[in-house]
């Protein structure tokens, strides 16, 4: 099955502030995989399925629109 990769879909620039897993972890869909923050407000990213994560921006990294974060192989 083909990877799932999750972008930044928002028209505002972010920071990836906190990963929660490391690349090659195992989540479940609706896992909270990372945070990013933007102005004042901090945004969780979520797991669309469940698989190996494979985190393509490190913390600390600017992401803008449909920038990618992760990819998730499923199991």
């Amino acid at each position: 099955m083909k990877d799932q990769l999750i972008t930044w879909q928002n028209e505002d620039e972010a920071v990836i502030t906190q990963w929660f897993f490391s690349s090659g972890d195992t989540v479940q869909e609706g896992d909270v995989v990372c945070e990013v923050t933007l102005e004042k407000t901090v945004v969780d990213i979520v797991a669309t399925v469940s698989g190996e994560l494979k985190i393509l921006a490190e913390e600390d990294t600017e992401i803008g629109t449909d920038d990618p974060i992760c990819a998730i192989s499923p199991n």
